[in-house]
């Protein structure tokens, strides 16, 4: 029987692993991830340990494929909770760079601009800091600081490279390009692989893509690019079948949604075409079928029952004004309080999905809310703002969200995005024009919007079944 690996949450303070837990172990699997430098075996339970990012989470599916399968059952229902986790010895470098991340936090002392280095308290990294002659110590603030200057977070990431990984406070705005996809590629340090071409980052930039778009394609980009035992030479005279084969695979590895999918191929197909001017016949390239799943809709009773239970002012108001207005969790995040329109009931949406500006609406009740939030939190730039000021996160969400759907007696496990779902079916439910909930949603076709009828039951509940009718 085919070995397979159960993969597990903890979380250790506000980090997260992944625990391998292995049914059926042979030994060729415990050669093959011996050998995977980004696992460390865990000496107290004998078990494999790995962080918790997309990038790894791939790798392993990649490295096993063939002699073992993944279930990833419970890495979504259940967690495990511990404030330490011990590693084996023999624990790679390239692993400890990623259970160790170093945040750059902005700080203004004395009317200059500096950078505060957060970290859970490590001590090979601790005497790697006191070593550079450009960070110091800080009393005041009882951290180690440097200046704020794209030279010096460059030089942060090469010489923290073996031990640590460099990410930025979503208050530090980076316009150096090359300095974005050093830091996007800090994963692949240490390891001799192939890098995103300037010029495939800069097309973007040039043609107004948004820096989601941009991370998402240069991450597809790099995992076609390093796929391939070949000099990127080779792999820039590849012809529509080898396009074709690498998405064969995916699909037949079933760990990939139609989503990851299109968004894999339409990077790759960017690359060759818009940067290489290759010219790849469309015809030619095979596009993945896309599953007609329906979305996920909370009843209104459900929305109360989550509302009733989350205390948290700033929780709540989230919670409400998606279900209220909408929105979208990158949207509603980027929202500043002038967007708000009290006296029209409107929000201003800027710079949504595909960069286009709308507005949607500000209900009452919406309106109280916010207004007692305001009173309390006074935030300064966004409208929801995280501990040490900017924008509040998205991943904060997911867990105040996943937090408030266990302490109700909501059965299903609904993502946040099913608040827009719900908000759109509860609007055509109670006759609104789907015309006005498109341009609510700030869909540019209409086709997208009618998915909404296949879930509402204002008009399936009027038609009688031919089983009545007998």
């Amino acid at each position: 029987m085919k070995p397979v690996i159960f993969l597990n949450r903890i979380e250790v303070g506000d980090d997260e692993f992944v625990k391998l837990i292995i049914k059926n172990i042979d030994q060729a699997l415990k050669e093959r991830l011996s050998g995977l430098e980004y696992l460390s075996l865990h000496e107290q339970s004998g078990c494999y340990i790995m962080p918790k990012t997309e990038h790894y989470m791939q790798l392993l599916a990649d490295n096993i494929d063939d002699i073992s399968s993944l279930n990833t059952t419970f890495l979504t229902r259940t967690k495990i909770v511990t404030d330490y986790v011990e590693f084996g010895k023999n624990q790679e470098l390239h692993t400890k760079m990623h259970k160790n991340p170093i945040t750059i936090l902005p700080i203004k002392h004395e009317g200059k601009q500096y950078a505060l280095l957060k970290f859970h308290y490590n001590p090979t990294i601790y005497q790697r800091l006191k070593m550079l002659d450009y960070v110091r110590y800080s009393k005041t603030y009882k951290r180690f600081v440097t200046h704020l200057e794209e030279k010096y977070i460059r030089k942060l990431i090469k010489d923290l490279a073996p031990i640590s990984r460099i990410q930025l406070d979503s208050k530090i705005k980076i316009s150096d390009l090359n300095l974005k996809k050093t830091i996007w590629e800090q994963s692949y340090t240490g390891k001799d692989y192939t890098s995103c071409p300037d010029a495939y980052l800069e097309k973007m930039r040039l043609r107004n893509y948004s820096l989601n778009t941009i991370r998402t394609y240069h991450s597809m980009l790099m995992k076609f690019l390093n796929s391939f035992d070949v000099p990127l030479e080779i792999i820039n005279s590849f012809s529509e079948e080898e396009i074709n084969k690498y998405h064969r695979e995916m699909i037949q590895s079933e760990k990939y949604s139609f989503s990851t999918l299109n968004q894999s191929l339409c990077a790759i197909l960017y690359y060759y075409n818009e940067v290489l001017d290759r010219g790849l016949e469309p015809e030619y390239i095979e596009r993945p079928m896309k599953n007609r799943e329906l979305p996920k809709v909370l009843t209104k009773e459900e929305v109360k029952e989550i509302l009733k239970s989350v205390k948290n002012l700033k929780h709540k108001s989230i919670i409400f004004l998606s279900y209220s207005s909408g929105m979208r969790i990158g949207e509603l995040l980027n929202l500043k309080v002038e967007d708000l329109d009290f006296e029209r009931k409107m929000i201003h949406v800027r710079d949504a999905k595909g960069r286009k500006d709308r507005y949607t609406i500000l209900s009452d009740n919406m309106t109280k809310i916010i207004r007692r939030y305001l009173s309390n939190f006074r935030p300064k730039e966004f409208l929801f703002e995280g501990q040490y000021g900017g924008k509040y996160s998205s991943g904060s969400v997911a867990k105040f969200w996943k937090r408030a759907l266990a302490e109700t007696r909501v059965k299903y496990a609904y993502p946040f995005h099913s608040l827009r779902h719900s908000f759109a079916t509860h609007l055509l439910e109670n006759g609104t024009d789907i015309r006005y909930i498109q341009q609510l949603l700030g869909h540019s076709s209409s086709r997208t919007t009618e998915i909404y009828t296949h879930v509402s039951t204002r008009y399936v509940s009027n038609i009688k079944s031919p089983g009545d009718l007998l």
